[in-house]
């Protein structure tokens, strides 16, 4: 609601979530800060102004990205 929308406006950057996955990321990753946010943003950005880029993520089977999935969430 209105706390999110202001985290965003003052730039924290994570923001406020309920998510106990953010939690459990920032635990495993012990990586909390605004830069790391900022690259990443500037990383999707710039690729997906690539189309070729995208390409080969749209190219992995599902059954991959699921696989990938599970093995993701189960660090989280």
């Amino acid at each position: 609601g209105v706390g999110i929308l202001l985290s965003g406006l003052f730039g924290t950057g994570i923001g406020s979530s309920v998510s106990v996955e953010n939690a459990g990321l920032l635990a495993l990753t012990r990586v909390g800060s605004r830069r790391v946010v900022q690259i990443s943003a500037g990383f999707m950005i710039f690729f997906s102004i690539l189309g070729k880029f995208g390409a080969v993520f749209a190219s992995i089977p599902p059954p991959i990205v699921a696989a990938l999935y599970c093995l993701f969430f189960a660090y989280v």
